[in-house]
């Protein structure tokens, strides 16, 4: 069993939404966003993701609009993609 730890989640990371499915459980969807700030961020023990770890994180870091002291529940690659080269072509 993971013990719950917490994080910084750094502005710009990728994360996914999540939905309810089987027996009311929270998986992430295709929907994903990235945070509006570094945010503090408390993992869950949580399994079925596919790859992906959740976290519980502010609303407002999610949704910017959102003046709410809510946590929501968002899901993180379990490795982050590296920054992609851009490959230039000779002759474009």
């Amino acid at each position: 069993m993971t013990k719950n730890t917490s994080t910084v989640l750094e502005q710009g990371t990728t994360v996914y939404l999540s939905q309810v499915g089987h027996k009311n459980f929270s998986y992430p969807t295709k929907t994903f966003t990235t945070l509006a700030k570094d945010t503090l961020a408390e993992r869950l023990p949580w399994a079925g993701g596919g790859g992906k770890i959740a976290y519980a994180v502010a609303g407002e870091a999610v949704y910017p609009d959102w003046k709410s002291n809510t946590k929501v529940c968002v899901w993180v690659e379990n490795e982050q993609p590296v920054g992609l080269d851009v490959i230039k072509f000779s002759g474009e």
